[in-house]
């Protein structure tokens, strides 16, 4: 069944369901869209270098982009540490913000995995916590088959060193009014198969890892 997305500007933060958790555990009725396991060691991705970066193998390939004119100062760094709620990977994201800039995990070409079947989905779950000990906040945001971009209105904030795993219900998605590519099927639907999973900064500079992304059904 699809869900009908309300075109508004989600900008509005309301707080999102989240907990302290020691291991990340599998969510029943759930599959790993990312783990970061199959990252190479000593892997770290720069903002403002090609964009042909590497792939995860039967996941996701990592990609940046930041808007020049929106964010000429804005600076990105993935590095794939030890430190990990689940598994022995995690990807940490280091930011300077100014205006714009964000990572992403898009799908390979020609894979529709159940990861990316997003109609059915019911939520999107991920652990994450500071790197440093202090706060940081981002946006999640999701690119669908028909590139609409899509992003949540819920409160996504670390402030601590300890794992958080934060739920995101796929009904508080909301297409973006505010911008969405050329040539976007803008049906204000999630449409599957999913391309785009985006990470986007809202604080000015931050430290954060990443790990164990779902998807629940």
């Amino acid at each position: 069944m699809k869900k009908s997305i309300l075109l508004i500007v989600a900008l509005i933060l309301v707080t999102v369901t989240a907990f302290a958790a020691d291991v990340a555990q599998p969510t029943p009725n759930s599959v790993v869209m990312c783990d970061f396991e199959n990252i190479p060691d000593g892997t770290v991705l720069v903002s403002k270098t090609p964009q042909d970066l590497p792939v995860i193998p039967d996941q996701v390939s990592i990609f940046y982009y930041d808007d020049s004119s929106a964010g000429k100062m804005s600076k990105l760094t993935a590095t794939f540490v030890s430190d990990a709620a689940q598994g022995s990977k995690a990807m940490q994201i280091d930011w300077v913000l100014d205006g714009w800039c964000g990572i992403g995990l898009t799908v390979p070409a020609g894979q529709t995995g159940p990861m990316w079947d997003w109609e059915e989905a019911k939520s999107i779950t991920f652990y994450a916590k500071s790197a440093n000990g202090k706060k940081a906040s981002f946006v999640i945001g999701l690119a669908d088959a028909g590139d609409e971009r899509f992003r949540a209105a819920v409160k996504t904030e670390v402030k601590g060193d300890e794992w958080v795993k934060f739920v995101i219900p796929m009904d508080k998605f909301r297409s973006r009014s505010d911008w969405q590519p050329d040539k976007a099927k803008r049906n204000t639907f999630i449409d599957s198969p999913g391309t785009n999973f985006e990470i986007c900064p809202l604080s000015g500079t931050g430290s954060v890892i990443f790990d164990y992304i779902e998807v629940n059904y």
